[in-house]
């Protein structure tokens, strides 16, 4: 249906569902197709009220957001404070058409409200010469279900938007259920800066809390290499296999 006549129909409205609940800060927006549009208008705002319906009004100073998106989607440039939100889209007409489009019906939905970031404990920020496998530490969140750390050499690969809880060139990562994390000997290396941060699971249904701010650390250097050859064996039952280790000094220069 439409609140007002234009020379485009009004596009249906399919997500975020029309009065959905506790949803993530970075909704995924979604409407039908209307045939012969230049794109699309979509307009975002806390009350119906500041929403236009007149196919001719195309801005809304009081909208969260006021934005055009070439397709039948629309992703929000940033997350949505926890709250109540109304919206609708409007087809755009072609420049030629000189005509206007009606506004689509206005659907509500709502953002949960959003854990907060523990704070980082241990490693300290900017502490080198950290053994391995390090033992890393935050804070509790109250209501929080557990927790997921990212560790990466990489600062610009850890993620900010808290819908996001994955990273490609991370080097560990793990979901826990307390306030401490232990990663496996073999994830991270001796001689090297890491950066990491810790997320505040939600319970079912509910968003994931904001990222806490990033803390940097750097590994101790190995003083050793240990090799085995060959490193792996298949025996049979009550045969007998052997593999040497070889461990090998590793010199670090020392300022005289």
């Amino acid at each position: 249906g439409s609140s007002g006549a234009g020379n485009l129909p009004a596009p249906a409205l399919t997500t975020p569902a029309n009065g959905g609940a506790g949803g993530a800060p970075s909704p995924a927006f979604a409407w039908s197709v209307v045939t012969g549009n230049d794109g699309y208008r979509i307009l975002i705002a806390a009350s119906p009220t500041n929403l236009p319906t007149n196919p001719a009004a195309t801005t809304c100073s009081a909208c969260t957001v006021a934005d055009t998106s070439p397709t039948n989607s629309y992703a929000p440039p940033s997350p949505l404070a926890a709250g109540v939100y109304f919206w609708e889209v409007q087809a755009i007409d072609p420049t030629s058409s000189n005509g206007t489009a009606a506004w689509s019906n206005i659907f509500s939905f709502t953002i949960g409200a959003m854990l907060p970031a523990p704070t980082l404990t241990a490693p300290a920020n900017g502490v080198t010469g950290v053994s391995l496998p390090p033992t890393f530490t935050w804070t509790t969140v109250a209501g929080s279900a557990g927790y997921r750390i990212l560790i990466s050499p990489s600062q610009s690969a850890l993620p900010t938007n808290p819908s996001v809880g994955a990273c490609g060139e991370c080097a560990a990562g793990a979901t826990t259920t307390g306030t401490t994390y232990t990663p496996p000997v073999k994830e991270l290396s001796g001689g090297t800066t890491y950066y990491w941060e810790v997320q505040a699971l939600a319970t079912s249904g509910n968003q994931n809390g904001m990222w806490s701010g990033v803390s940097q650390f750097a590994t101790a250097a190995s003083d050793f290499s240990l090799i085995a050859s060959p490193n792996s064996l298949t025996l049979s039952p009550g045969s007998n296999g052997t593999s040497t280790l070889t461990l090998t000094p590793i010199k670090i220069g020392r300022a005289h």
